[in-house]
């Protein structure tokens, strides 16, 4: 089994956050919604690692701030499982054009929306994050203030 470290974005913009939908074609979770990030490679640094991801994922540049909640979930069985450790962290977006440009064919995003804090959890989200995107925006009210 192996271990892998992920690290995912709760973009904060005026009591809203930005989601993104997985595609049809995404093999694990088809049409939930999810926040951006991604795994860490290897020898990179913690916040490099999350300012690539999200640039990749959905063109922002942004601030990084603390975490706020860590989960973890498995991926395959047996021998190829990878159980992966995820953190998401606040972050604020510096640049405003979401764009889809630095996406890769295995990033399987759909589509994206700036949703209020109040309505995430009516969304369909990713089972196994689920719960910690809404811990998220739970810790997130106590660092916020109006940006």
């Amino acid at each position: 089994m192996e271990l892998q470290l992920a690290q995912k974005a709760v973009l904060y913009n005026k009591d809203k956050v930005l989601m993104i939908q997985k595609s049809a074609a995404d093999p694990y979770n088809p049409l939930k919604w999810e926040i951006p990030g991604g795994r860490l490679q290897l020898g990179e640094e913690l916040s490099d690692h999350l300012r690539r991801e999200v640039r990749e994922e959905v063109g922002l540049e942004i601030e990084i701030g603390p975490p706020l909640s860590m989960w973890q979930w498995t991926m395959g069985s047996g021998d190829a499982a990878k159980t992966v450790v995820a953190v998401s962290r606040l972050c604020y977006p510096l640049t405003s054009e979401v764009s889809f440009a630095g996406n890769e064919d295995t990033d399987y995003i759909a589509t994206w929306k700036w949703v209020p804090v109040s309505e995430i959890a009516s969304l369909d989200l990713i089972p196994t994050a689920r719960d910690a995107i809404l811990e998220s925006l739970k810790v997130l009210q106590n660092y916020v203030s109006p940006r």
